[in-house]
């Protein structure tokens, strides 16, 4: 098996494993590109030349090998492509920059922005052009890329592609690394959109809408005017309605402002069109705010929702389909219940266009006044303007959740701008998982945790797990909130009590605090953080699983020996486990919990069932007379 440039295999071997696998270079190009980029394979930092005179290649990972004899394989193909008479030597930065956009986008076509992969790409790319030039230098290949692929033209490159999917070089450079918005930051923007879409003008938008679409006057009619009528609809009404002339959309515009609680209202709140416009901006500001710091979904998800994918169940928002994806692609969220079913009907709302009867995103421009002149036509003409320009490109979304904070919730409390000056759609993601873990916490905002508390289909718990960040991620998030709880225990606060054997030992541990320094006080609870290996977090207590308990644990796994904290819990096994521990409103659910269970042990026709769950009301009651 002696390797040949040229030939249409080559035979690896692996310095770990005495194996040989077959590498094809079957590729779509020219026999002296093949036989170049079998050049470029065999002089890289993972092959290092041939191993001996029979050119046998000889390499630590195989997989690795094979991955950098792809990438090698998408330059000679888009060379041969693209540009096969010219040499690489030749090409120009546009050239260069035009084949790494390319490499650098996933070939998905069903999508109005395509996905891009992640920086691990590029700086494997980079290193394989980089090499080419420098051996073309050296005189060891016959020909490599003129320019090198530094920081800044690696930036110059992905900035432009960056920018039209709302993210920073700095956020996809960093991949899932880059951080949360700051909780007391995220709890007063969270508030500042609840009162904008609950607000008085929000609602005056929706019977705005509602009306004009079932009458469709012009929209420029609907508003005060310099000349003619200097009235708008609202005022023509209470004019007119004591007389013959009312006209039947002032008529219905008086009577659903009234119906609506809004009677006090003497005229519009707004004085022409393009206000109405600017004002259905900051609510697609405000909804979007809330949809991605307490979904847990990718701006790109989020923007990839449609009316028509839900029904309405009892409040919340369903799903239609049972595959958990909309016709892009993209995961969905199933249900839409509370502040994300709120966010989700004031979008519903703002439209001239009726977005339950045509195919409309949740982000649309159904609000301007071009929605309003398509939806005077005839019904193919409107579907036709849904089609193709009603939808708020990705590009355009981005910025928002940057722009409604320095709009609403900097003008309110400029002071947090030292503490966080700019914010990105893509730091959401991280926020909502910190919320989903003081869920039951009485630190976070009571509308936001009953938001996490009131979850239709799945608990909260399991959507957390199930939550896909860098595992690297969750461990520092669940380590910063375990430091939190461990300094909150040990200050004793009797508002903010824990309690059950897993507080015990903390406190226990940690001692008195009253002559430690704030630097010894961190440093103590960062040395018995270490002991700690995991914090869960449910909605009937918390898990502080210590090093050394694994079979102290009641939820122990024999076969894996250790605790199945994920999948083993529930509030009838954690109450007896001496990892547990519980605040107050995890007391009020485990009463709840206890409430029931004492009804089946009462009523129960099985005796063995009411048995097992009078021996749970017991293991509650246990748990929750602790002090």
């Amino acid at each position: 098996m002696n390797n040949q440039y040229g030939s249409t295999c080559f035979y690896v071997s692996s310095h770990s494993a005495n194996i040989t696998t077959p590498f094809s270079f079957d590729w779509e190009c020219s026999p002296q590109k093949i036989a170049y980029g079998q050049m470029l394979f065999v002089n890289s930092k993972y092959v290092n030349g041939f191993a001996d005179n029979k050119n046998r290649i000889v390499v630590s990972r195989i997989t690795n090998a094979q991955n950098n004899k792809d990438y090698i394989q998408s330059i000679c193909e888009y060379w041969q492509r693209y540009h096969p008479e010219i040499a690489l030597w030749d090409w120009s930065r546009k050239q260069i920059t035009e084949f790494v956009r390319a490499q650098m986008t996933k070939p998905v076509s069903s999508v109005e922005v395509a996905p891009l992969y992640a920086s691990h790409k590029l700086k494997t790319l980079s290193m394989f052009i980089n090499q080419s030039r420098n051996q073309h230098t050296e005189g060891t290949l016959p020909d490599g890329f003129q320019y090198s692929l530094n920081n800044s033209f690696k930036r110059s490159i992905m900035e432009p592609l960056l920018n039209e999917r709302g993210m920073t070089y700095e956020e996809w450079e960093e991949g899932d690394s880059y951080g949360m918005i700051p909780l007391p930051i995220a709890s007063i923007m969270l508030s500042d959109a609840i009162r904008l879409i609950e607000s008085e003008d929000a609602k005056a938008a929706k019977v705005f809408f509602s009306v004009w679409r079932r009458h469709k006057p012009h929209p420029s009619n609907c508003f005060k005017k310099q000349s003619g009528s200097k009235l708008d609809r609202l005022q023509r009404y209470f004019r007119d309605k004591d007389t013959d002339k009312l006209s039947a959309v002032d008529k219905d515009m008086g009577e659903s402002f009234s119906e609506a609680g809004l009677a006090h209202l003497n005229k519009l709140p707004w004085s022409s069109v393009g206000e109405l416009s600017e004002w259905c901006k900051d609510l697609m500001k405000a909804s979007l705010t809330i949809l991605l710091i307490i979904s847990g979904f990718r701006i790109s998800e989020v923007a990839s929702l449609r009316f028509c994918d839900y029904e309405k169940i009892s409040g919340e928002w369903v799903f239609k389909s049972s595959v958990f994806k909309t016709h892009e692609g993209f995961r969905v969220p199933r249900v839409l219940h509370d502040l994300t079913a709120l966010a989700a009907h004031c979008l519903e709302g703002i439209s001239y266009i009726d977005t339950t009867k045509f195919e409309m995103s949740f982000f649309h421009r159904g609000f301007m006044e071009g929605a309003a002149s398509s939806a005077l036509n005839k019904v193919s003409d409107i579907r036709d303007w849904v089609t193709n320009h009603s939808r708020i490109a990705l590009k355009t979304m981005a910025p928002w959740i940057n722009d409604f904070y320095h709009k609403f919730t900097l003008k309110r409390y400029p002071e947090l701008e030292n503490e966080c000056a700019t914010l990105s759609a893509h730091q959401c993601r991280h926020t909502w998982a910190a919320f989903a873990l003081r869920r039951m916490d009485g630190n976070v905002e009571e509308r936001i945790r009953e938001h996490f508390l009131h979850s239709r289909g799945s608990s909260m718990t399991k959507a957390y797990t199930k939550l896909k960040l860098n595992e690297a991620v969750r461990n520092s998030q669940e380590d910063d909130y375990l430091k939190e709880i461990i300094k909150r225990i040990s200050k004793k606060d009797i508002e903010d009590q824990f309690i059950g054997p897993a507080a015990r030992r903390i406190l226990k541990s940690i001692g008195e605090i009253e002559t430690l320094t704030i630097e010894e006080l961190n440093e103590k609870i960062e040395s018995f953080a270490a002991s700690i290996g995991r914090l869960s977090a449910t909605e009937w207590g918390f898990c502080v699983f210590f090093y050394g308990s694994e079979q102290s644990a009641k939820c122990y796994d024999p076969v894996s020996r250790l605790p199945d904290i994920d999948g083993g819990s529930g509030p009838t096994i954690c109450c007896g486990c001496p990892n547990g521990m519980h605040n107050k409103l995890h007391a009020e659910n485990l009463t709840r919990i206890g409430i029931q269970h004492q009804y089946i042990s009462d009523t129960h026709p099985i005796r063995a069932i009411g048995k097992l769950s009078s021996d749970i009301v017991k293991s509650i009651t246990k748990r929750l007379e602790e002090k």
